[in-house]
């Protein structure tokens, strides 16, 4: 038997269409609202640890002085730059005869600690670079050795033979791979070479060398403690604070590649001291971050 068709009123039709259509636009509402649920529960958890880009504020920079002991005047300064944000940490290294001129005057580093310690060092230095220095750190060999106690030695290639006399002793290194501890990173740090120039160069490739190797671990839960204990050797202005607030700055930096980066120098060696040259300014002001140096009076 056949069915007879049944026919609908324009408004009927009119009726079954428009309820079509709430009921699609009230499953798409729904699948919409989920969806947003769920991109908004996302957006609430906190990003991995390492994944978001450091700032500008996170930067720190360090002015770092080594000596043999209390007594004795210190070698070499250390400029240590933690620039995360820019995706590096810069190392440079200059002799204590290094001629400075800024708004305080001019003279050599070492005239300057002789006269105001390693506070007032720091603000002449950064004025004279154009750079901001922070905080400073004074480390003598056994400090240093007892940091090594914490952190451990690290893996060296030297590409140079190196011999001479170091503290009354005489030591010899023939060129190849090390293991470096306190006392033979202190021997390389301090032999004498062709030019004050080269020595800090040869300084600012040990420090790399140890800071590639240990910043992991500086990442860790021993960081903290080796961090400690840097606070404890040497005398600094560096509080707990600034560890603890850059760490997620420093496992960004450790994420990337070729975060290390080296000032080497480049001046003339007279008799009133060692004098960078116009253009080596200009690669450390760039490097660190800094502006135009201020002129002297």
């Amino acid at each position: 038997m056949k069915k007879r068709a049944e026919s609908r009123s324009p408004a009927s039709l009119s009726r079954i269409f428009a309820l079509t259509l709430a009921v699609t636009m009230g499953l798409f509402l729904l699948v919409w609202l989920g969806f947003a649920a769920a991109g908004q529960k996302k957006e609430e958890l906190p990003p991995p640890p390492g994944s978001v880009r450091p700032t500008e504020k996170e930067r720190l920079t360090v002015l770092v002085l080594g000596r043999e002991n209390e007594e004795t005047p210190p070698g070499v300064l250390y400029l240590f730059g933690f620039l995360p944000d820019r995706g590096s940490i810069v190392l440079s290294a200059f002799p204590l005869d290094t001629v400075w001129k800024a708004r305080g005057g001019q003279g050599t580093l070492l005239s300057a600690f002789r006269r105001g310690g390693s506070d007032y060092l720091r603000r002449q230095f950064s004025d004279y670079l154009g750079v901001p220095i922070d905080r400073t750190l004074v480390l003598t060999e056994a400090g240093l050795e007892n940091l090594f106690l914490t952190a451990g030695p690290f893996p060296y290639q030297l590409t140079e033979d190196l011999s001479g006399s170091v503290h009354g002793r005489e030591v010899s290194y023939p060129r190849g791979p090390y293991t470096l501890d306190a006392r033979t990173m202190a021997d390389l740090l301090a032999l004498p070479a062709e030019t004050p120039a080269k020595k800090c160069d040869r300084a600012v490739s040990l420090l790399a060398a140890l800071i590639q190797h240990h910043l992991p671990s500086v990442l860790t839960e021993s960081g903290e403690e080796l961090y400690r204990n840097l606070l404890t050797e040497g005398r600094t202005d560096l509080a707990v604070e600034d560890y603890t607030k850059r760490r997620e700055a420093a496992q960004y930096l450790a994420m990337q590649e070729g975060w290390v980066s080296l000032c080497y120098l480049d001046g003339t060696a007279g008799r009133d001291g060692f004098f960078l040259s116009e253009e080596c300014l200009r690669c450390i002001r760039s490097a660190y971050g800094g502006e135009k140096a201020a002129p002297a009076d």
